[in-house]
């Protein structure tokens, strides 16, 4: 594997829901190289870590709700020692 090649040099980002997880791998230019759902559960993480390690390095992730919907996939990512991001959602409220 070429470590320089930039299809090798991945990020993933997860937009986590109640029953499944959807995941995006894109590489160091945004390139969307593969998009995949997941189940909510330790068979389903597992499935998320395989489906990465096939495309090539992640170097980094971005997972959306941590503290809900996420939290299951956040603590395997830390088992595994998958770096990445916490995403929250940010509003703006406007006062009227």
């Amino acid at each position: 594997m070429n470590n320089y090649d930039i299809s090798n040099n991945l990020i993933l980002g997860v937009d986590t829901h109640l029953d499944n997880h959807v995941a995006v791998l894109i590489n160091n230019v945004g390139q969307v190289i593969d998009t995949q759902e997941f189940s909510v559960n330790s068979s389903g993480y597992s499935q998320l870590y395989k489906w990465c390690k096939s495309f090539g390095t992640v170097n980094q992730a971005g997972l959306e709700g941590t503290g809900t919907y996420g939290a299951g996939l956040c603590k395997f990512c830390k088992v595994n020692t998958l770096l990445f991001l916490k995403l929250t959602v940010l509003t703006e409220q406007l006062e009227g």
